[in-house]
């Protein structure tokens, strides 16, 4: 059963599929009367999810093709923004899996 994604095509389209998830959280906050914080940050998690998944760069096409159709389709441009710039290209994410995973390899 599966083992990863194979090849680069596999790699491209996991980021394209994770991004359309991304774009749909962000169309949910920009439409749910509350939680609207709360969406926006579960839409910051699937480039995470691509990263862990299939690398560095299939996370960033996910976060590109996110933000950027969010640009064009978003009826209200306040997701947008929060998921541009409040997730930061997805910095956080990374931060908090490997820097403690790096401190703990330093001095264990």
């Amino acid at each position: 059963m599966g083992g990863g994604v194979p090849g680069r095509t596999g790699k491209t389209a996991l980021g394209g599929i994770l991004a359309a998830g991304a774009l749909v959280m962000l169309w949910l906050a920009c439409v749910a009367p509350s939680g609207r914080l709360g969406l926006t940050a579960v839409g910051g998690l699937f480039p995470m999810a691509a990263t862990l998944a299939a690398g560095r760069v299939a996370g960033y096409l996910c976060w590109g093709a996110a933000s950027l159709l969010g640009l064009i389709l978003l009826p209200d441009k306040g997701a947008f923004e929060t998921h541009v710039f409040v997730t930061n290209g997805f910095e956080w994410e990374y931060q908090c899996l490997y820097i403690p995973e790096f401190v703990f390899f330093c001095y264990a």
